[in-house]
């Protein structure tokens, strides 16, 4: 998937093992969020490249307003994440990505462990 993501929650929906490419800017596009479904007990890897950014995951019942933080990483000097995650529970969660450098061009997905 390539194209305009959402800023906010509900976020994008995206597949399980679908690798997302987007733009952000610190500036003008300040997160990109998207949303998934897992059952509880599932385990999942988000992976992220080229992107220079704070990450955080939120879990199902998450707002805009109350977002229900799980994972709170950052990505390495080279703009890489790989950060495995097992659901408590079922239901539809959340990325939001938070560029710290301007004009990035990252690729994003969630996939479940060994796929």
């Amino acid at each position: 998937m390539v194209g305009k993501m959402a800023s906010t929650i509900p976020g994008t929906p995206i597949r399980l093992g679908e690798t997302v490419t987007s733009v952000m800017d610190g500036a003008t596009k300040k997160h990109d969020v998207y949303s998934f479904p897992l059952l509880a007990g599932q385990t999942v890897v988000f992976t992220i490249h080229n992107c220079i950014c704070d990450f955080y995951a939120y879990a199902p019942g998450s707002t805009e307003d109350q977002p229900l933080e799980i994972i709170e990483h950052y990505t390495d000097n080279d703009g890489s994440l790989a950060q495995q995650y097992t659901a408590a529970t079922g239901g539809t969660y959340y990325a939001w990505l938070t560029p710290t450098r301007n004009e990035v061009i990252y690729t994003f997905s969630v996939s479940n462990v060994g796929q």
